[in-house]
């Protein structure tokens, strides 16, 4: 296959399945394939080019290879940077991951700031009830609490507590609305059974949560 796009496409998917399943050498081989794919492709300053730094540096951290993963998130972090601007929630992605590596060498003071700008970029583009933002919450209070601010931790803390005490009442309501829609998209008889499981597995609502998953390694969320 001589079509570089396709074939950074396609090394992608099968390397992040492989690293979803343990099997890392695989995964790192065919990132790494995908990476330099990639870059012939679209050139070294591209969104994808960054993505797949970002999931290297990922892998690189499962493996405990931290040297290697936090050159490559912040190969990511630059590039996507300079694509997207300061505020984007993508920035805030590798941020946030680049931030645990920090954390897991024991290098609270670098993961500090990294968090609290994931923090500050996921309020402002995502908004306080967003799953991406409680994660950063998550994280910023771990590291807080490492690096002795334990009222500084306790307040994020509380802050997580209330979001998920909201969102719990704000389900409520939803299952309520939703079973309410789903009764009457299936006629007056309700057939209440659909209308249970649709609504427990997310379909009678418009809103089906965050679309993206919270970073894989987070320290008090995931």
């Amino acid at each position: 296959m001589d079509q570089p796009e396709a074939q950074a496409e396609i090394f992608t998917v099968i390397g992040r399945m492989y690293r979803r399943l343990g099997i890392y050498d695989k995964a790192q081989h065919l990132l790494e394939r995908a990476l330099t794919s990639g870059r012939a492709a679209f050139g070294p300053e591209h969104a994808s080019v960054a993505q797949t730094l970002n999931d290297l540096g990922a892998l690189a951290a499962e493996k405990g290879d931290y040297k290697t993963a936090a050159a490559s998130l912040e190969s990511a972090l630059s590039i996507r940077r300079r694509i997207y601007g300061p505020e984007h929630t993508t920035v805030a992605d590798t941020l946030a991951e680049l931030g645990r590596i920090y954390q897991d060498q024991g290098l609270n003071e670098r993961a500090e700031p990294l968090h609290r700008e994931a923090l500050a970029i996921r309020r402002k583009a995502l908004g306080d009830d967003a799953g991406e933002t409680a994660v950063s919450l998550s994280d910023l209070a771990s590291v807080l609490r490492l690096n002795g601010d334990l009222e500084g931790a306790e307040a994020l803390s509380s802050a997580i507590a209330r979001g998920e005490s909201q969102d719990s009442r704000r389900g409520s309501r939803d299952d309520r609305d939703d079973a309410a829609r789903c009764r009457a998209d299936h006629g007056s008889q309700g057939r209440p059974g659909v209308c249970r499981i649709a609504v427990s597995q997310g379909h009678g609502h418009a809103s089906e949560g965050v679309g993206r998953k919270p970073p894989a390694r987070g320290r008090d969320a995931q």
